[in-house]
């Protein structure tokens, strides 16, 4: 798989609509299935061709300002990210 089809798939799986990932961009391990990752030594490794799929993504209507917000947290709620829409 060429690096722009899998940027795709990852930019497709996290949802966040016309946001481009920068080298300071970073998105947490638990979002990637244990058969992602190699043991190398100490530490974990992505292996090549990964693609992160844990997600969970819930619609919030905020009835007093009448603003939408997505709230998209991984399964054990450890990390939350706040997004307007």
């Amino acid at each position: 798989m060429d690096k722009s089809d899998l940027l795709k798939k990852w930019l497709d799986n996290i949802g966040i609509k016309n946001w481009i990932p920068n080298n300071s961009s970073l998105l947490c391990s638990e979002h990637f299935e244990e058969t992602c990752f190699r043991k190398i030594g100490k530490y974990l490794k992505l292996k090549e061709g990964s693609v992160p799929t844990i997600f969970k993504v819930e619609y919030f209507n905020d009835i007093k300002s009448g603003k939408s917000f997505i709230f998209t947290f991984s399964m054990n709620l450890s990390s939350v990210i706040k997004i307007k829409i």
